[in-house]
């Protein structure tokens, strides 16, 4: 090859491969880079009071928003959802007083009726960022949803 050709040849060369990085795009170099340590996720902030799902409420409780289980404790023993707190609807007069009642938390029970008690009586306190699961741990165990037992 003489040599314009050669010049010619690499030139081109640079340019599709140039062209072809840029085709990839941000997301395409991004996964070239090398892998750096994931960071936590940003904690969820709820507001406001309404009904939630098992599932929202499961998926709150993974974003770290706490889970407050209203059970008796000798109901919470025999299982309860993973992180669960265990403050029963019994006390909630003196457990609430340890909560910020500006904070974010999902309340549970068996059926969904407790959860609910304990969600308007909290209200009636001056929380005000509260999800009641409407359905209980019965139907979280029935759904296959992990359980933790002492």
């Amino acid at each position: 090859m003489r040599r314009a050709s050669r010049t010619r040849f690499w030139l081109s060369t640079l340019c599709v491969a140039s062209l072809s990085v840029s085709a990839l795009g941000l997301s395409g170099c991004a996964a070239l880079m090398p892998r750096r340590h994931a960071e936590p996720p940003a904690q969820v902030m709820v507001q406001g009071v309404r009904d939630v799902s098992l599932a929202e409420a499961r998926d709150l409780s993974l974003q770290g928003v706490p889970l407050i289980d209203v059970r008796e404790p000798h109901e919470y023993a025999q299982g309860h959802a993973p992180g669960a707190r265990n403050l029963p609807l019994s006390q909630l007069d003196t457990w609430s007083q340890e909560l910020d009642p500006q904070g974010g938390y999902v309340l549970i029970c068996r059926t969904g009726k407790r959860s609910a008690t304990a969600t308007q009586r909290l209200e009636a306190k001056g929380f005000k960022n509260l999800r009641n699961a409407t359905s209980g741990m019965r139907d979280w165990e029935a759904q296959g949803y992990p359980m933790e037992r002492p």
